[in-house]
């Protein structure tokens, strides 16, 4: 009995126990009486580590080159100064230009600056390079020239921080952390381009395609006009055009300018597949027919110097032309042609058809539904023809002696096929000669092939300069066009309405359905 009495008071007395340290632990902070979870250990980069583990201009990191930033440029304006007290700028050159950067970069270095002192109380921030407009200081790829990358240290500099220091800029959200050099590390982060330049992978309005009557403005392409490209036995051909891509003369944009050693300049989004020849795979800079296995595509913005470009070297063959500077350019238009083969020779350069996705094959095949349409599209109007239903005149593609009223011809009536390509409406304009009893009608000359954009993108209008060139602000004011750029971060899926609605819905599945480090997002 008295055994029993004592197990139960010894019972209630350890019950009682236990339930006192859980209403303790319920008072204070923590998540009651279950065990506190433990905060996650920080480890340190080691020396030339980097995170993530790929190269700084690809898109799982920092993503593609855009070409420097110079003071007279456009882009300029997009570049924001700190004034962060806590972050010391060494800026030796005096002109505050270490203290320039986007938006997304300042944003991520503030965050890193409350990160170091609580780490280290006492100790500061200290960035040693920021935004560089010497391009002759770094390599010409380089996204210091961009206000995209900082060289930051600690104000005590001690090196013994310095892979912490790393870590703690992967926390902060850089998208591209590398333990350089003893003496600093180095932290990028992506472009913050608006959509119509990060969606549309184009060439300007200037830029040079070859054709059967010789070479024409891309901005003067139309569908089933014949251009140059390279067929798959790596011979150059003809072949149609059979939509345009990407169409916008008004819009005004940043393009990667690629320099050669022969002096050939092509200008091209930083998004968009071009044919190189890697200098890492070929560099003893051996011909185009022993380097034929190497070629491959990549995007614009991931070339480096050294790396050589196709080109074509006469009407039979190419040759190789080795990459010697990047720049960038603001230039007019904004035009990408889709050809039956899916690439396309562009002042002389063996380019890509497509942008956006990291492989020229599986973009290629995404866009069968329309290399069929259009064999189905000729093989029927060669029907129709055959037929005598109508004849389709050689010269329709010429576009002098328009009558551009559309009412009424010297021939009489008018027969319109309107053919909607998704994103303009060609008018075709038929003028019927009343030869024949049978009522069979035969194409005169009249020809008329109007494209209407009827939506202009607002975004487009954003490039535009006003008349100097130069958009001007007060200081601390923002200009229409920053303040678009902003609406457009927040909202990826803004697209051009220039853009054909199939390479949109592409797009749109891509995102869902593709690792990020294969897709521009």
């Amino acid at each position: 009995m008295r055994r029993d009495a004592v197990t139960r008071a010894f019972a209630c007395a350890l019950v009682m126990l236990m339930l006192r340290n859980t209403f303790v632990h319920c008072c204070g902070p923590g998540r009651g009486g279950a065990r506190r979870r433990s905060t996650r250990k920080l480890m340190p980069l080691i020396f030339k580590e980097h995170v993530p583990n790929v190269y700084e201009n690809t898109l799982g990191a920092s993503g593609l080159t855009e070409g420097p930033i110079t003071r007279d440029s456009a882009r300029f304006q997009a570049l924001v100064p700190n004034y962060n007290p806590d972050i010391i700028f060494r800026d030796e050159e005096g002109t505050g230009a270490d203290r320039l950067m986007t938006e997304r970069c300042r944003e991520r270095l503030d965050t890193l600056a409350i990160s170091v002192m609580n780490q280290w109380p006492g100790v500061r921030l200290r960035v040693k390079e920021g935004w560089e407009d010497d391009v002759t200081l770094h390599n010409q790829d380089s996204l210091h020239f961009e206000g995209r990358a900082v060289d930051i240290a600690t104000s005590d500099s001690d090196r013994s921080k310095y892979g912490m220091l790393g870590r703690l800029a992967v926390e902060a959200g850089f998208d591209w952390v590398y333990y350089e050099a003893r003496s600093h590390v180095h932290c990028s982060c992506k472009s913050e381009s608006p959509a119509l330049s990060r969606l549309g992978g184009c060439f300007p309005g200037s830029s040079l395609v070859l054709t059967p009557q010789g070479a024409r403005p891309v901005s003067t392409i139309r569908p089933g006009d014949m251009v140059r490209v390279r067929n798959p036995s790596g011979s150059p051909i003809f072949s149609p055009v059979l939509m345009m891509i990407h169409s916008n003369e008004k819009s005004r944009a940043n393009f990667l300018r690629i320099h050669t050693k022969s002096g050939r300049k092509l200008n091209i989004t930083p998004s968009h597949l071009l044919m190189i020849v890697d200098r890492q795979d070929n560099p003893e800079h051996k011909t185009l027919n022993e380097t034929r296995s190497l070629l491959k595509s990549i995007f614009a913005g991931q070339i480096r110097m050294g790396d050589q470009l196709v080109i074509l070297k006469d009407a039979e063959s190419f040759e190789l032309d080795e990459i010697v500077g990047l720049t960038s350019a603001e230039l007019d238009g904004v035009f990408a042609p889709l050809t039956n083969e899916g690439n396309i020779i562009v002042d002389d350069a063996l380019v890509s058809c497509y942008a956006n996705i990291d492989s020229q094959a599986l973009a290629h095949w995404s866009f069968l539904p329309v290399r069929v349409y259009y064999r189905i599209k000729t093989i029927l109007m060669s029907a129709f023809e055959a037929l005598g239903l109508f004849t389709i005149d050689s010269n329709l593609q010429t576009m002098s002696g328009i009558n551009k009223n559309n009412k009424s011809t010297e021939h009489g009536s008018v027969m319109q096929l309107k053919i909607s390509d998704g994103r303009a409406t060609n008018q075709v304009i038929l003028s019927p000669n009343v030869h024949s009893s049978k009522g069979r009608f035969e194409s005169g000359s009249h020809f008329e092939e109007n494209i209407e954009n009827k939506t202009q993108s607002k975004l487009a209008e954003t490039y535009r300069l006003e008349l100097n060139g130069h958009l001007t602000r007060k200081e601390g004011e923002f200009s229409q066009d920053q303040v678009r750029r902003r609406e457009v971060m927040s909202n990826p899926d803004v697209a051009d309405s220039s853009i054909h609605w199939y390479a949109r819905c592409l797009y749109a599945v891509a995102r869902l359905v593709l690792p990020k480090d294969w897709i521009v997002s």
